[in-house]
């Protein structure tokens, strides 16, 4: 048609795909109304026309621009249907993909994405489907109910093993993981954690992996494995309070699999300062107990120290533990002691197994004052072994050489005389032994050993009283017992 003097006439359906062209590079939100008005009259103008798909895909823009979402995935999946294969088309899939994204049409937006990957796309378009597809997929589990937290976990691990490479790989295995432990899956969940956790992530993901590994092998009883992963967090951790806890439920399962890392971690968490004092002894003493029964007397020797340093800290805490470190510190030094002669040069091995049985006394003399009823009885009887072992020294030492056989006799005279004072001071400890015993109503593989020690030092005198109902009936030798609170 043309106008008077041969202009021509458009017709409306050109004129609206012009002002769509007009249109569509303005985002306002009249200019985007607009855009959809003028597309809709071409698409009914020209249902088949050759720019429809064109003005579908301006639609479809359109449409999301004004956060039409639903219309904009349709009408942009329409266009993509009438577009050739090329860079159009693939816009259109994008758009739709985008679209259903938006309004949690997660299976839609990723059949969208996945349209574009089996086309033609550029390594670049390529890399953002692969991208958007696992978006998708990633949306689509987190969004199952927890009903369905077994499909949830498949699809999180479709995710992680598709796209090694992609951003959310790492996050995708960590929930594949959570969802297994709500599916009640807990070798799936191990093994998911487990491939977050050797990425050797230093982040929270890495972490949370650990702390979830900890506990699931802790639930199906490989200590070994959780005791690591307890201590790996441990040392991780900034909070003191929260610290120690980790590393000694670490040092708990490493008990009996790894005493050395048991020790190690009993001693980290005992040491730290937000550690209560009754934890921190109790830790120490683990520790030391676990080293003197692997024959590391030393180590041992060393965490029953900070067992009563510890205590002295805090006198009112746990004497009772206090008193057993004491008497196995005094223990590793009575062994020694024992091993000691007086042999010449006299004077100088006389002096040093003195010094080594005071050594050990004065830990047995404090074990004494603090310690349980066991403690107290083990420590009087040690006392009194001490001294007959120190007399009995004295007795064997072999007299100088070059002595007359009177100086000799005079000699061994000299010798006994010195030594029935230290006679006396054993039968004293064995006597206290027995004393507390009976005014305790306590009786002990020790106080058993003390009494066959008196015997046979006082036959006379004890030998006859083995017929009392021993400990509860007191004998009359033993009126005035010191108290335990006074002693």
């Amino acid at each position: 048609a043309r106008k008077p003097g041969g202009a021509r006439e458009e017709p409306a359906w050109y004129m609206a795909v012009q002002s769509v062209n007009d249109t569509a590079s303005k985002t306002d939100r009249d200019s985007q109304t607009e855009v959809v008005r003028l597309a809709r009259e071409y698409e009914r103008a020209l249902p088949k026309g050759e720019r429809i798909a064109q003005v579908l895909l301006d639609r479809g823009r359109a449409h999301f621009n004004l956060r039409e979402f639903a219309e904009a995935a349709e009408t942009a999946h329409k266009a993509a249907l009438l577009l050739p294969d090329g860079p159009d088309r693939r816009k259109a899939q994008r758009l739709s993909g985008d679209a259903r994204f938006q309004i949690s049409d997660y299976a839609g937006a990723e059949k969208a994405f996945r349209e574009i990957l089996a086309g033609s796309p550029t390594p670049k378009e390529r890399q953002n489907a692969m991208k958007w597809v696992a978006f998708s997929l990633f949306r689509r589990a987190e969004e199952m109910p927890p009903e369905k937290a077994q499909a949830a976990a498949d699809l999180f691990t479709r995710v992680a093993r598709e796209f090694p490479t992609h951003e959310i790989a790492q996050t995708a295995m960590f929930r594949a993981g959570t969802a297994s432990v709500e599916a009640g899956k807990t070798s799936d969940a191990i093994t998911a954690f487990l491939a977050v956790e050797s990425a050797g992530l230093d982040n929270t993901l890495g972490t949370d992996s650990t702390r979830w590994l900890a506990r699931l092998y802790e639930k199906t009883g490989d200590r070994a494995a959780a005791a690591e992963r307890y201590e790996r967090l441990g040392a991780k951790e900034v909070s003191g309070a929260e610290k120690g806890k980790l590393l000694l439920r670490a040092a708990e399962l490493f008990t009996g699999n790894d005493e050395a890392r048991s020790r190690r971690n009993f001693a980290a968490g005992a040491s730290l300062p937000e550690t209560p004092p009754d934890v921190r002894m109790s830790s120490f003493f683990r520790a030391a107990e676990s080293a003197r029964a692997e024959g590391k007397i030393e180590e041992a020797d060393r965490y029953f120290e900070e067992t009563v340093n510890a205590h002295r800290r805090a006198p009112s805490v746990l004497p009772e533990v206090a008193g057993k470190a004491l008497f196995q510190r005094a223990e590793f030094r009575f062994a020694r002691y024992r091993t000691l002669s007086i042999v010449p040069p006299l004077t100088k091995t006389f002096a040093a197994k003195q010094a080594a049985l005071e050594a050990s006394a004065s830990l047995y003399v404090e074990a004494v004052r603090i310690g349980d009823a066991d403690t107290i009885s083990a420590s009087l009887h040690r006392l009194g072994e001490g001294f007959e072992d120190f007399r009995t020294a004295i007795l064997a030492s072999p007299p100088p050489r070059g002595l007359s056989e009177p100086e000799r006799e005079e000699y061994v005279f000299l010798l006994e005389e010195k030594a029935a004072p230290i006679e006396e001071k054993a039968i004293d400890a064995y006597q206290k032994n027995l004393r507390q015993a009976v005014a305790a109503d306590f009786f002990s593989p020790w106080v058993k050993k003390t009494l066959n020690r008196l015997i046979a030092l006082r036959p006379a005198r004890f030998a006859k009283k083995r017929e009392y109902a021993f400990p509860v009936v007191p004998v009359p030798e033993f009126v005035g017992v010191i108290e335990r609170g006074k002693r």
